[in-house]
């Protein structure tokens, strides 16, 4: 098995090491729900919401928002890229050096199993995040 794989199950356990027990239970309930409410549940009640909302901005404010959206959209993704990666050169500072000196790992292996790590559970806020986004994008569009 390789090396990044072991470190991102190590992640794994690590941000659900109150669920020892039920951690496959735990993160399938979990996933399930926030596709539900992500492709599903979600779009169809901020349409619903946002759709009234949009009725009432006057129409010279539509290309500002227009803008605004995008703007805000593009530094969400680019945070969403971004933290992960600070978190784990602040992290690389403080204690893998113990690890890359008594152990045939590469600081690569490191890199990447924990970014992959910390990544499973950043899609989840991007699935909480994503009906409403998808639903700005659509009253855009109409």
């Amino acid at each position: 098995m390789s090396l990044w794989k072991i470190i991102v199950k190590h992640e794994i356990r690590l941000k659900t090491y109150r669920y020892r027990k039920n951690r496959k239970l735990f993160l399938i309930i979990i996933y399930t729900i926030f596709l539900y409410w992500g492709f599903y549940l979600g779009p169809n009640l901020f349409d619903i919401i946002i759709s009234q909302i949009a009725q009432d901005i006057p129409s010279e404010y539509v290309s500002f928002s227009v803008k605004f959206i995008e703007y805000f959209l593009t530094s969400f993704f680019l945070i969403i890229l971004i933290y992960p990666l600070y978190s784990l050169y602040r992290k690389a500072e403080i204690g893998h050096s113990e690890v890359l000196l008594t152990s045939p790992i590469r600081p690569g292996d490191i890199f990447l199993g924990e970014f992959l790590g910390k990544l499973i559970f950043y899609f989840l806020l991007i699935l909480g995040m994503g009906p409403v986004i998808i639903s700005l994008l659509n009253q855009i569009n109409t």
